[in-house]
């Protein structure tokens, strides 16, 4: 007959007070590093913030290019054609960075994202219709063509908003 053995004590909780109410599987936040390294990360976080910058032109530079095709004047309008991209990304933004909880600002926040996404993958393909990307030629007549447009679209009205707030956050810290 086997013999059950009792199992040995865990040893005992050795970390200082400061670190008890701290949860094992985070980790405190590292200093930002100072000096040369200091610098290249900065240099490093600028350069990705251009990027997405660039990012969010092209995405409301297709939303722009889509409403002039759509019959509204852009030339008449001149620079106040921007605004509609950029109370987009106000919106975007603000409503996910305040956690809103009112629910109407998130229907809107809904519908906002959905015309984002529509406009700027229906101004991607105008814009590269006709255009050979990677050896392929888009046509807006083309499925795939489409498809890609569509992806691309959602990328770039996805993606802008939370990376710049993600980097200026790093830049701040």
């Amino acid at each position: 007959m086997p013999v059950f053995e009792k199992a040995p004590a865990r040893p005992a909780d050795t970390s200082s007070p400061a670190q008890a109410g701290t949860s094992p599987s985070r980790t405190p936040r590292r200093p930002p590093p100072s000096g040369y390294e200091g610098l290249l990360a900065r240099l490093a976080l600028l350069m990705a913030l251009v990027v997405v910058i660039g990012i969010w032109w092209l995405g409301a530079y297709s939303t722009l290019r889509w409403l002039d095709t759509s019959g509204v004047s852009l030339v008449a309008v001149g620079l106040a054609a921007w605004a509609l991209p950029i109370g987009v990304t106000i919106l975007e933004s603000g409503t996910i960075a305040a956690r809103s909880r009112l629910p109407w600002l998130w229907l809107a926040w809904a519908i906002v994202l959905v015309f984002d996404i529509v406009t700027t993958a229906i101004g991607l393909l105008l814009v590269a219709n006709g255009h050979t990307v990677f050896g392929y030629r888009f046509a807006t007549d083309d499925a795939s063509s489409q498809a890609v447009a569509g992806i691309l679209g959602a990328i770039i009205a996805l993606v802008p908003e939370p990376a710049a707030r993600a980097i200026i956050r790093e830049l701040w810290r």
